[in-house]
């Protein structure tokens, strides 16, 4: 599956270790995994990436910065616990966050509960009695992922949100941690790459379930970028033959994961719609299954959460769709594209 979320009510550090080394995080008390994401109305693969502590050593520049920034501004680092000044930090920094981001910090962390089922330790950057900088991590029995990063914006030449990453990185170090877990990367997007700077990092290969060198990452061999050339071979053969169509980014894919869990709801977030005679079908691809699958379609209809969701990304592409699809019927489905276009060559023709 490319996307899956558990609701855990306990979660042992032992558990946190096993989903880690999975490519799972965690995002409020959820923790998940996912392999398509979406940027500005585009669709991307989230590089999932750790950092092996066990005979890791500071660069020379990221010495430098631990010096100079260590010099100039006080450390704290503690279990995690929420108060009026986190907050106004958050509030300030929360408009640099991607997508849809929670009204407050603790919803943030915590969603609606008033527990937490992770064990989170905060680092905390002083100038003087001034809050500039924090970051939360949660720890496992041999492992620790990055949560989240704030920082004032008004000390940005100082790179105090990839300074706390280093912060935390030495305190995995000390507490003997073998495995630094910062999140994903996405290639083709930039916004991430900092977390490469951290130094040698692996990256989790969905395709054999393994952690490999991230300098020998396939960028054809990713998710998103696997299914965009797919679905580009059968607009071809579409084209070719003039059938009417036209690809959509489905971004509501994964509420199929989430909210709905219907056996039928369209579960990709690329996907073709034909225009033939008087009916529309749509057609997916089954990264898993390498075949296309042809279907009669219908709409559920859900305007809140339409609303909702336009107003959290801010950015929807032109050629987005936001109904939430579900699948009537099988047509045809094929690892040849041609067979395909062949049927509704024929349910033009009927």
């Amino acid at each position: 599956m490319f996307s899956e979320m558990h609701y855990p009510y306990l979660l042992s550090p032992r558990s946190l270790d096993d989903y880690l080394a999975k490519g799972w995080f965690r995002m409020g008390q959820m923790i998940f995994t996912c392999h398509y994401i979406f940027f500005k109305g585009q669709v991307y693969t989230p590089v999932w990436i750790r950092l092996d502590l066990t005979n890791y050593t500071f660069r020379k520049g990221l010495r430098k910065l631990l010096r100079k920034n260590g010099s100039q501004f006080s450390i704290v680092t503690r279990k995690a616990r929420f108060d009026a000044e986190k907050e106004a930090l958050y509030q300030k920094h929360r408009t640099r966050f991607e997508g849809y981001v929670s009204g407050t910090l603790k919803e943030s962390l915590l969603d609606k509960h008033s527990d937490n089922i992770y064990d989170t330790m905060e680092t905390l950057v002083y100038d003087g009695d001034r809050l500039v900088a924090l970051s939360f991590f949660d720890l496992g029995d041999e492992s620790m992922a990055s949560i989240m990063g704030l920082f004032d914006p008004d000390y940005h030449k100082h790179s105090l949100g990839f300074y706390t990453m280093l912060l935390e990185i030495e305190f995995g170090i000390r507490t003997k941690r073998k495995f630094y877990y910062p999140g994903y990367v996405v290639e083709g997007y930039d916004a991430f790459d900092y977390k490469l700077r951290i130094g040698e990092t692996d990256f989790y290969d969905l395709w054999s379930n393994t952690w490999k060198p991230y300098e020998q990452l396939n960028v054809e061999e990713l998710p998103a970028i696997k299914l965009q050339n797919k679905l580009h071979e059968m607009e071809r053969l579409l084209a070719q033959e003039g059938l009417r169509h036209q690809r959509y980014n489905y971004p509501l894919y994964d509420r199929g994961y989430m909210e709905l869990k219907l056996n039928d709801f369209v579960l990709s977030p690329m996907i073709i719609i034909c225009f033939c005679s008087h009916y529309s079908y749509l057609i997916e691809y089954d990264l898993l299954a390498n075949k296309y699958y042809l279907y009669n379609y219908g709409q559920i209809s859900d305007l809140s959460t339409i609303i909702q969701f336009t107003a959290a990304e801010g950015n929807i592409a032109p050629n987005t769709c936001l109904d939430y699809l579900h699948k009537k019927e099988l047509i045809a489905c094929s690892y040849n594209p041609t067979d395909i276009v062949r049927v509704l060559i024929h349910e033009v023709e009927v």
